[in-house]
């Protein structure tokens, strides 16, 4: 019995010891992915409520020396700005749910502030950084999918970066996960005016101060911005600025005469298009597709329209069935977008035109977006491996255990193959539904025309100012979206510039006028020429010809700039003329 419990004691030390070469700092740093090693005071553990205090901080980088950080608690110490140590702090929803939640999730993301601003992995300095578990994601792909569509396809401001990266909490291995920037407003992030702009999270968790419900579509809305850092309160003309915002806007949304309620003059309607064609490829649940609204971002900057985004949270998208099977790449048909809120833009034909237009317009790229994957799932194939092993159960993992099913373990390549598929497939049909369903043209008339001159001096020759065409925040081009024609613009008086809508998109036609004006004798002035396109005196006055001389002129005679006749007194109307003396030729302006 001795030799048999000396045994069983041999073999869990090798396998402690096979477990810690397969997870050591060297091993992982092998797979080509940046390490981070984060060690709390006194391995004091970590919750979502409050910061735990950081003993030291290193991320080394195997690609580049450049990136890497290390920090200790008396390095990164700001006593007189009362920061004593970098920190760290649990984050997210499910991922620390309730226990009366019955969900497990053992794989936890984290945020981290450090007492200064620091630059992360060559990303723009913050002090706040955000790192994603992943533990729903079998490809480890998911948000950073969703965010190259924003960034790089629909280039939506303040979109997020992604960098992989190996942790370890305390020596002890957590796995692979996802280092992004902490959505906040701040000049590297959300890049808005912290006291006259504000920044909210549509999340029907609704567990965080200051919040409020609207008082249509009762949206949870928590407000973000502006706040300190930290603070639950806030003023109470802050607070109600938002919210009368908020309720404002959701009025007229449910107004009886929408979408001409006026609802278009406070959202801006192609950052709302952009946040929700992302949504759309990605199929992510977290719209309300269960009729629960989440992780839904908005922000206004002083004297601007609301805006949506940024784009955030994806791992419930691309197929993923987490109500009953939870399983992966389900069906790829339906519109995500089924809350009433969002639903409700779907009312206006202009918003669907938009959205047609931008969809058609971007197409190509949503396509491309395999090669993508094909790149991002080659570098981190490996280190998938090591957090594979990490976090392995057979089976798959029902209600109790956290929503996540392990289908795809050790088969990375049928992760990767099958989110490729259902992408495409997703693409597919999305291209056909949304050029099947949303036709119809947006009138030119309600767009705004700006002209480059609206007051000329008259020459006699014709004026054609270039015309800025915006509707609804889009910059138009002549040629693809309108045609220009110009009538009465030659001669004094008012000129006229007609936009006639064009293409697939555009209808209708507007108007712009400018005008064509004289100057007045007072504030003329003139110039000495010595010669003129005129026609031989004495001959019928059409086009003229050079002449190098102008002797053949009578004297004290008015031309035009034709160089025909108009009279022998100086003309009643000032402008441009000519006037002939003995000894000259003047133009007068």
């Amino acid at each position: 019995m001795k030799t048999l419990f000396k045994i069983l004691a041999f073999t869990a030390v090798m396998a402690s010891s096979l477990l810690a070469q397969n997870f050591s700092k060297e091993t992982l740093l092998a797979t080509g992915i940046p390490v981070i090693e984060i060690n709390t005071e006194n391995n004091a553990g970590i919750n979502k409520e409050n910061y735990t205090n950081l003993s030291s901080f290193t991320l080394t980088d195997p690609k580049d020396s450049r990136n890497n950080i290390s920090r200790t608690k008396s390095s990164a110490a700001k006593p007189d700005q009362n920061r004593p140590a970098d920190q760290i702090k649990g984050r997210g929803n499910a991922s620390w749910a309730k226990p009366e939640w019955n969900l497990n999730y053992p794989k936890k993301p984290y945020r981290l502030r450090f007492t200064e601003q620091l630059q992360v992995l060559g990303l723009p300095e913050a002090r706040n950084w955000i790192l994603l578990a992943e533990y729903r994601d079998p490809t480890f792909l998911y948000n950073a999918i969703a965010f190259e569509i924003a960034r790089s396809a629909l280039e939506m401001p303040f979109t997020h970066h992604y960098q992989h990266v190996h942790l370890f909490l305390n020596n002890d291995y957590k796995g692979l996960y996802g280092l992004t920037e902490h959505k906040q407003v701040h000049k590297n992030r959300i890049n808005i005016d912290p006291d006259e702009g504000w920044y909210v999270n549509i999340d029907s968790y609704y567990d965080e101060e200051p919040k409020f419900m609207t008082q249509q579509y009762n949206l949870p809305v928590m407000i973000k911005s502006p706040k300190p850092d930290g603070a639950a309160n806030m003023s109470n003309t802050a607070y109600n600025f938002v919210r009368n915002d908020w309720n404002e806007f959701t009025n007229l949304m449910a107004s009886g005469n929408f979408p001409e309620s006026g609802y278009r003059d406070l959202i801006d309607i192609n950052s709302l298009v952009d946040y929700l064609i992302v949504n759309e490829i990605t199929r992510n649940e977290e719209l309300g597709n269960d009729g629960n609204i989440r992780s839904v971002f908005s922000y206004k900057d002083r004297g601007k329209k609301i805006t949506m985004g940024p784009v955030w949270d994806f791992d419930c998208g691309f197929g993923y069935n987490y109500q009953s099977t939870h399983t992966y790449f389900m069906s790829y048909m339906q519109f995500i977008t089924k809350h009433p809120f969002l639903r409700r833009f779907y009312d206006d034909p202009v918003f669907k035109t938009r959205f047609r237009e931008r969809w058609n317009e971007k197409h190509s790229k949503f396509t491309s977006i395999s090669g993508f994957i094909d790149n991002a799932s080659q570098k981190i194939r490996d280190a998938v491996a090591k957090d594979t092993e990490r976090w392995y159960r057979e089976g798959n993992r029902d209600q109790n255990s956290g929503y996540v099913s392990f289908e795809y373990n050790n088969n990375y390549s049928d992760a990767i193959n099958n989110l490729k598929s259902w992408l495409n497939n997703r693409i597919s049909w999305l291209n056909t539904e949304i050029n099947n369903a949303y036709q119809g043209t947006i009138n030119i008339s309600s767009a705004a025309i700006t002209l480059s001159e609206t007051s000329y001096v008259y020459d006699g020759t014709a004026k054609r100012p270039q015309a800025t065409v915006e509707s609804y925040g889009k910059i138009l081009t002549e040629g693809t979206h309108y045609n220009l024609a110009y009538s009465n613009n030659t001669d004094i008086g008012n000129a006229t510039v007609t936009v006639t809508g064009m293409g697939d998109y555009y209808s209708g036609s507007k108007n712009a006028s400018f005008a064509i004006v004289s100057l007045s004798p007072s504030s003329s002035s003139s110039e000495e020429i010595t010669s003129i396109y005129t026609p031989p005196f004495g001959h019928p006055s059409t086009r003229g010809e050079l002449s190098n001389t102008t002797n053949h002129l009578p004297l004290t005679t008015y031309y035009n700039l034709k160089g025909e006749p108009l009279g022998a007194q100086k003309p009643a109307v000032p402008g441009v003329y000519l006037e002939k003396t003995e000894n000259s030729l003047r133009k007068y302006l």
